[in-house]
């Protein structure tokens, strides 16, 4: 969690406050300085530390977790908040802020900054912006289990259209909106091959209307008894051990 840091340092008797913000960021001596930073630490104490050369400088660590509450924050980064786009808005627009900074937004953060936040997570899959601790099914997840209407609407088509692997349709299924759940599926059985186990996941959980469909395709896969056991539903394992009874016949 890096947003909001800053640092306090006793300069010639002065306390000072530093941070760091997309001018010293995207400047030729912040691109030079901070080379060596992990992309979604480019807000944290080390990275100021480096940009300030003062690594080994004795100085506090300060943290906001709920930036957005500005009466708590000193007034010089009180007022930087209020203008939020100006100071940070290439931050978040390149994917700067880390996957601790959007959870405690989305966690506890007011509507228009998880809005503001959204927004940039729907922007970052359109583009394909990922790093190893954020991936674009992180970005995904976190839209769907949030309280945005629209923008859970949003990142369901860019699954479709863009992110349409197995895992991410399974999850739709699972835990995504019930009005996109049959056309999930029918994504999901034409893009990818399934194995038993797929099918009886998909059995367990997709909408009572695409249960059929997906009973025939398990039928042809030739399941046994053992299957038979990872089904959740009396009504299609009972199903299931009929067709068995049949075949054995």
């Amino acid at each position: 969690m890096n947003f909001l840091s800053w640092i306090e340092i006793v300069i010639n008797g002065e306390t000072q406050i530093l941070y760091l913000t997309d001018e010293e960021i995207f400047s030729e001596v912040g691109e030079e300085k901070l080379m060596i930073v992990e992309k979604n630490e480019m807000l944290d104490h080390y990275a100021i530390k480096i940009f300030y050369n003062i690594l080994f400088n004795k100085c506090t660590h300060c943290l906001s977790y709920n930036f957005w509450d500005t009466d708590k924050l000193p007034l010089e980064l009180a007022e930087k908040i209020k203008k939020f786009d100006t100071y940070w808005g290439k931050c978040l627009e390149r994917g700067y802020f880390g996957r601790d900074d959007y959870e405690k937004v989305f966690l506890c953060g007011p509507i228009e900054w998880k809005e503001k936040f959204a927004e940039s997570l729907l922007e970052h899959m359109e583009l394909g912006l990922s790093n190893k601790n954020f991936t674009t099914e992180d970005r995904l997840k976190m839209i769907l289990n949030s309280d945005l209407k629209e923008h859970r609407a949003r990142v369901v088509k860019i699954i479709f259209d863009l992110y349409p692997t197995r895992e991410n349709l399974k999850y739709l299924i699972n835990c995504g909106p019930t009005e996109f759940k049959e056309e999930a599926c029918d994504v999901l059985l034409s893009k990818n091959k399934l194995d038993i186990f797929d099918l009886i996941n998909l059995l367990n959980n997709c909408p009572e209307t695409k249960k059929d469909t997906v009973f025939r395709l398990l039928a042809e896969k030739k399941f046994s008894e053992k299957d038979i056991i990872m089904i959740s539903s009396e009504k299609w394992k009972q199903k299931a051990e009929e067709f068995l009874q049949t075949k054995r016949e």
